[in-house]
């Protein structure tokens, strides 16, 4: 009896469909990953982005508040201020002078400009006539004694774009009697925009009223009205909460946004992907993913036809021999079957893996102190904010602020890098006197805050503050003790507060209280200043 040829090929087609249904589903199963990885990699990347943006806008808030709060506090200011008549000349120059030293400690000649209580500009950095502020709204947050950021308005002097950080000045009994001001001028936060922004990426940057302060799309450099949200105003709407990502159209494309709100300033900083970016890149790793699987069918093909060989070769040739027996052949001829066993598919996970590793590196950075590798402000303040939210009902919880005292002469006279190794000696102390689950953060110059929950009781608190004490004392470069010391101001949960900015205003306060008493000493709310 002759076999039939196609028992071959059906040996074939069964090897090749056995090998190739594994490939397959491993090929559906990476590219779906691959969508899944690549979508999520384009949210943190979005993230990241924003977050820069976020550190940009608290740091120029910062440091300018620091400045302003301290010329607000000088004599020569307020004595003109208080004054009836003119400032002379003298107390033009000591003005003039204060002002310059300011701007050269933030490496800007951005305006700063004194206006009394009456709304009316008594001197201005610029040189430019001064004008009244009546109508602008700051001025009246200045007089209730509030310091703020304003969003974008135009400059009555220049025509320019800015933005205001106002500080209200008050005299010895706590009325406000004028105010100092900066002037920031946006293009620089314009070009920081442009720094972050890619073909495929726009980034964009609203105020507190949803005006235009900065956005990397330079076909709106010349636009004049920054209240024009007609490009933006699907984003406005899609905005819900202080952060989160969405989906719309923009510019007529699917795509991907995420926004953030900044703590201190209420702005919103949105980043803005398109999808076809996203899918492209998408659809060029499935094309190279499916091409290895064609290859990859290629090898199995070729391997199951040299495996179905091996098979049916015993059974053409037993088939051979039965045709003899049948002819009263003698000669008939025996083989043995031969098995072959194909290899399995290799996984092709890696590049993953690395795309992995790096946005944890990258956002590892983004949330931590670059010097003391700390938690920056923002990651302190967030981590603070979540754990009150999941405290521990019948348990404590403690904020402490911690500066470093005397720590501007030591850098002032050694130098800033021996500031800054007393910064890191400091701040691994800090890890060595609170847990790993309690949050220790740097929140600039020599400024430290910790949060510990779920504390048992009181007496656990206050005994870490003394270790702090003891530790900033004990601090040594090359050897020699720095003569440093700490002051730290605390507030209890629930006591003083049960959310994070009335708890960080009562350690301030404490912080405060410690300062004037001498410094070197922990005060918990209004209690004494203990040593």
């Amino acid at each position: 009896m002759k076999l039939p040829v196609s028992v071959k090929t059906k040996l074939l087609i069964l090897f090749i469909l056995i090998s190739a249904v594994p490939l397959v589903l491993v090929v559906i199963f990476n590219t779906a990953k691959m969508i899944a990885d690549s979508q999520e990699s384009m949210k943190e990347e979005g993230a990241l982005r924003n977050r820069i943006v976020q550190e940009k806008i608290s740091e120029l808030y910062d440091k300018n508040l620091i400045i302003l709060r301290v010329l607000a506090a000088a004599p020569t200011i307020k004595n003109v201020l208080l004054s009836s008549t003119e400032p002379n000349d003298e107390q033009l120059k000591s003005i003039e002078q204060l002002i310059l030293n300011a701007n050269a400690i933030l490496k800007d000649n951005n305006n700063m400009i004194l206006t009394n209580k009456h709304a009316q500009q008594l001197i201005r950095s610029d040189g430019l006539p001064p004008v009244n502020v009546l109508q602008r709204e700051y001025f009246w947050e200045a007089m209730t004694g509030q310091e703020t950021i304003s969003g974008v308005i135009t400059s009555l002097a220049t025509g320019k774009f800015i933005s205001v950080i106002i500080v209200p000045v008050f005299d010895e009994n706590g009325k406000v009697i004028g105010l100092l001001q900066r002037d920031y001028n946006l293009s620089e936060l314009q070009e920081f925009v442009h720094t972050l922004a890619t073909e495929h990426t726009h980034v964009i940057i609203l105020d507190k009223l949803n005006r235009i302060v900065a956005h990397s799309d330079r076909k709106m450099e010349k636009q004049e009205d920054r209240t024009d949200l007609s490009n933006y105003s699907f984003v406005v709407k899609a905005l819900s909460g202080e952060t989160g990502y969405t989906h719309a159209k923009f510019e007529g494309e699917e795509s991907l946004i995420y926004y953030s709100r900044n703590v201190l300033t209420g702005w919103s900083v949105i980043t803005i992907q398109p999808d076809k970016y996203i899918n492209d890149k998408i659809y060029g790793r499935a094309i190279i993913s499916c091409l290895f699987g064609l290859f990859m069918l290629t090898i199995i093909a070729l391997s199951a036809r040299t495996l179905a060989d091996k098979i049916s070769k015993p059974l053409i040739n037993l088939n051979k021999a039965a045709i003899a027996m049948a002819n009263e052949n003698r000669n008939r001829n025996t083989s043995t079957i031969n098995q072959v066993i194909g290899d399995e598919l290799q996984q092709i996970a890696a590049v993953f893996d690395e795309i992995h590793t790096t946005n944890k590196n990258l956002r590892r950075e983004s949330e931590t102190d670059r010097l003391t590798q700390l938690y920056n402000k923002v990651t302190t303040e967030n981590i603070c904010k979540s754990k009150l939210q999941n405290s521990t009902q019948g348990s404590l919880s403690a904020l402490y602020i911690i500066d470093l005292d005397h720590f501007k002469e030591a850098n002032d006279v050694h130098g800033h890098n021996y500031g800054d190794l007393v910064l890191q000696d400091f701040a691994q102390r800090l890890q060595n006197v609170f847990d790993n689950n309690e949050c220790i953060g740097r929140f600039g110059g020599d400024e430290f805050v910790v949060f510990a929950d779920n504390v048992n009781n009181f007496d656990i608190i206050t005994k870490k503050a003394r270790r702090v004490l003891k530790e900033a004392k004990s601090i040594t470069i090359n050897k020699v003790h720095a003569g440093i010391t700490a002051s730290i101001g605390i507030a209890i949960c629930p006591q003083d507060g049960m959310n994070y900015k009335t708890l960080f205003n009562s350690a301030d306060k404490s912080l405060y209280r410690v300062k004037n008493s001498g410094r070197n000493g922990y005060c918990c709310s209004q209690s004494i200043v203990m040593r």
